[in-house]
């Protein structure tokens, strides 16, 4: 009861309502321990309708179906259905659910942003009340701060949230590497390259990195992708990248796999391997790669669906070659395209509720400041 086990007290409950009422025939204890069950019935319905109102939301993420008019909708109707059950009794399981559910009613407006961290902040109150300490609830709302932070562009209130978030956790943890991946986006939304390299410096000379499963370990490989083409544009020290474990030509021969769990992923590989070989000015390589992206971009992306500022930015990338490379001619030709992908303001989709598979990311530098890098190339 003191950790909320629901359902186990519910379990529990029953087995010794078993016993007072047949074998030892004690009422008193046996109405005791009927209002318990009943009362951890009621909560534990209430946890499992914050969970599938949760995952009508999540489901079409995966599949990559939902637009963002469908989440804000569900993310609205869940809201309407959830919060007059929250109040001050309210299990772990119904707030962190609950919650996230709230949040995906907002879009990515600067006022939504901000209305979003002042969901976590209530969500962290909430659960930074119960008698034990859920530190991995916290760190996810704690995350969903920095990616909101990371969008704002607001780098001191996002370091604040990071620093709050991994003093809570063991360091070499999963949560812990969570932490610092977001703490890099920050580090990439507000141009700050050379602290995203040392904190994936940090993350990669750890002990426990090489515990990370294939999955979990990947994107700190694009991370390395990205900071090395940083480096080879003069956006951050070349010495400084010679540190890294990165494997620069390896990772631009690789063809992703593409795994439909990690549709973010893919696009940003595809992506990365083309701004490397365009910083390198290896122009005769680059056709086949963005071959690879077109075709990845007709069967799997919509301009309508999630991806919508990836379809304008691969539409862009088209135009390189038939602008020979040249800045101005490259610019004029995707100067309608740019103003189509900046329309959508970039959304980094923080952590989810309960997911310790990896989150798919469509854009580890926001797309318009990987534009302004590839044109100063020209």
């Amino acid at each position: 009861m003191k950790y909320e086990v629901t359902e186990t007290v519910i379990h529990i409950t029953d087995r010794l309502r078993q016993g007072y009422g047949t074998q030892i025939a004690n009422r008193p204890r046996y109405d005791e321990l009927k209002e318990v069950q009943d009362k951890y019935m009621k909560l534990w319905r209430l946890e499992i309708l914050s969970r599938e109102t949760f995952h009508d939301i999540r489901m079409d993420y995966i599949k990559s179906t939902a637009t963002q008019t469908d989440s804000i909708e569900k993310g609205t109707r869940g809201t309407t259905l959830l919060m007059p059950f929250l109040n001050n009794h309210s299990t772990y399981q119904f707030i962190t659910y609950t919650y996230a559910v709230m949040l995906a009613q907002f879009n990515n407006s600067p006022e939504d942003l901000q209305a979003a961290i002042a969901l976590c902040d209530d969500a962290i109150a909430l659960l930074s009340q119960k008698p034990f300490n859920p530190k991995k609830q916290i760190t996810t709302f704690m995350n969903q701060k920095i990616a909101c932070y990371a969008q704002l562009k607001e780098q001191t209130a996002g370091e604040d949230v990071a620093k709050k978030a991994l003093s809570l956790q063991d360091e070499g943890s999963f949560s812990w590497f969570k932490t610092l991946e977001y703490q890099v986006f920050l580090a990439f939304n507000t141009k700050d390259y050379l602290k995203a390299f040392n904190i994936c410096q940090t993350a990669q000379n750890h002990k426990s990195f090489k515990s990370l499963t294939l999955q979990h370990a990947e994107i700190w490989r694009l991370f390395g992708a990205y900071l090395h083409f940083l480096a080879i544009s003069k956006k951050i020290n070349k010495e400084a990248l010679k540190e890294s474990k990165f494997k620069a030509t390896k990772f631009v021969n690789d063809i992703p796999t593409f795994n439909k769990d990690k549709e973010g992923m893919n696009v940003s590989s595809l992506i990365a391997q083309i701004a490397i070989l365009i910083a390198e000015k290896k122009y005769d390589d680059i056709p086949d790669r963005l071959d690879a992206l077109e075709k990845y971009r007709q069967r799997h992306i919509k301009k309508t669906d999630a991806s919508y500022r990836s379809y304008w930015f691969i539409k862009m990338l088209q135009e390189i070659p038939k602008g020979y490379y040249k800045r101005v001619s490259v610019k004029a030709r995707t100067e309608a395209m740019l103003a189509n992908l900046t329309a959508v303001p970039f959304k980094n989709e923080g952590e989810d509720a309960k997911n310790d598979q990896q989150n798919t990311k469509n854009e580890v530098i926001p797309l318009e400041d990987l534009w302004a890098i590839l044109l100063e190339l020209m």
